[in-house]
């Protein structure tokens, strides 16, 4: 059997850091052989290339309330009760802050969804705006073309990627239209079925608009495009339909994704271009439309919250709170995380073992295959009915070198050598610490998707602008 293949993140850092110093070589070509190898001693040695690589994880968050539940208190609309178990399981339990915040946005608050990747930011709000649709599905306005909600997005890549969770959510649901309108949305109807064949094998769904003809004629429900594109769409004639006439009194909800890249110059342009479409579509009246932007990296604390509620009242021109001690005064969502326990019982894991437990697994290991590596450490036995995976949890979350990954991540990220320095529980080298971590990802208890420890490795590389290397022999560090 082949040998598994797994990332040692030293490894890869130090053949990505090579590879750039072989590119800005390759690109920068210098004819003196002399300045040759003084910019790649300063590459290799002097300079800052990069940075890490970093182990980042996050703690779990912290679960409440599931759709089943937000819809028996009437928080959400019953017909949610059609979803499908593959598009979203209503008893699974939404994260503390996706319950706030559709809480919230079902009241009508403007919000900052200030979470981190993979915490549910789109379902934050895609969850409201999928309630109040079903809410004129049952009053039958729904049949009225115009949109309701425009989901803002600063590259291509994230509209599509929004697009294959509203497919899966929308399925349901086929009086609610959506369509994405960017750069390469086709203008006909003939084009556009040619390329969606092509490229998923079957023809879209009926509540799914493809091309710009349709979306003229008929203004889906969700619109999706780019803040670019949003421009071109106010200006030209036929896009009118878009923001004028009878379509335009239906619009509810304005989303910012990634709010966070919007700063500056940037910052002042897209809140004209949003103060421009709620001027078109609702004769600037304030409090008419919601707004919501999302980001995982604004805000380091609650100490930055009044700073970033002032800093979306400006972009949006609209009323975002932050009042401490005052609950419904506070329209930034941030993650709560489940309380961390030290279990009573521990055990160490004999570190030779890490690679070769991590390489069974990989490998299609079964629970039998693994207990004895883990037992003969002084490790639990299986339970009944035990996955690998629930079997590494159990085992796992009680290991010493664990819990210590789990303080020391719950301070912020490392540098992995730094860890290896860290760690009380000493291991030999970074294939070791790999393993675990490895072993730590892929523990997951039976009812959850959550790792034990949801790792991840950061390296950073910086451009040379900015970058510069004194080459005269009177250098002003030698005086």
């Amino acid at each position: 059997m082949d040998t598994p293949t797994t990332l040692n993140p030293l490894e890869a850092a130090a053949e990505l850091r090579a590879t750039m110093i072989r590119y800005l070589m390759s690109t920068y070509s210098l004819r003196s052989e002399n300045l040759k190898r003084d910019f790649r001693d300063a590459l290799s040695n002097n300079f800052p290339l990069t940075q890490g690589p970093y182990l980042q994880a996050t703690p779990p968050y912290l679960k409440a309330r599931t759709m089943r539940e937000l819809v028996a208190e009437r928080t959400l609309d019953e017909l949610f009760l059609n979803l499908q178990e593959d598009s979203f399981p209503l008893d699974r339990p939404l994260y503390h802050h996706q319950v706030e915040a559709i809480q919230k946005l079902c009241q009508g608050r403007n919000l900052i969804i200030s979470t981190g990747t993979g915490s549910g930011k789109t379902e934050s709000f895609l969850i409201p705006i999928l309630h109040r649709l079903l809410e004129e599905t049952r009053s039958g306005s729904i049949d009225e073309p115009g949109v309701r909600a425009l989901l803002l997005y600063p590259m291509n890549a994230l509209a599509n990627d929004q697009m294959k969770r509203l497919r899966r959510l929308m399925h349901p649901f086929p009086s609610i239209t959506f369509g994405r309108f960017v750069g390469d949305t086709p203008n006909h109807m003939n084009p556009a079925l040619d390329g969606f064949r092509l490229r998923f094998g079957h023809d879209p769904a009926t509540n799914e608009l493809i091309c710009r003809d349709q979306m003229r004629s008929s203004p889906p429900h969700i619109l999706l495009t780019n803040y670019a594109m949003l421009e071109y769409l106010l200006l030209r004639p036929e896009d009118t339909n878009l923001f004028d006439g009878p379509t335009n009194k239906h619009w509810r909800f304005i989303v910012l994704d990634e709010v966070h890249v919007y700063n500056g110059a940037q910052a002042a342009e897209v809140a004209m271009l949003l103060r421009r479409v709620r001027d078109r579509v609702n004769h600037s009246k304030r409090g008419k439309i919601q707004f919501v932007g999302t980001s995982a990296t604004l805000g380091s604390g609650e100490a930055d919250f009044p700073a970033l509620a002032e800093y979306a009242s400006q972009l949006f021109d609209e009323t975002i709170e932050y009042e401490r001690g005052d609950s419904d005064r506070q329209d930034i969502i941030y993650p709560r995380y489940e309380p961390s326990s030290v279990p009573k019982l521990t055990w160490e894991l004999d570190p030779r073992y890490l690679v070769s437990l991590r390489d069974k697994i990989i490998q299609g290991a079964n629970v039998s295959d693994v207990t004895e590596l883990i037992t003969e450490s002084g490790g639990p036995v299986p339970l009944a009915g035990a996955t690998v995976d629930s079997y590494l949890h159990d085992a796992l979350g009680r290991e010493v070198r664990v819990l210590e990954l789990q303080q020391r991540l719950a301070l912020g990220s490392v540098d992995v050598n730094q860890l290896l320095n860290e760690l009380v529980h000493g291991l030999e080298d970074a294939d070791q610490l790999t393993a675990l971590i490895d072993l730590c990802v892929r523990a997951r208890p039976v009812d959850s998707d959550s790792p034990l420890l949801p790792a991840r490795y950061h390296f950073l590389i910086r451009a040379l602008e900015g970058g510069f290397v004194c080459m005269s022999p009177k250098h002003p560090s030698e005086k």
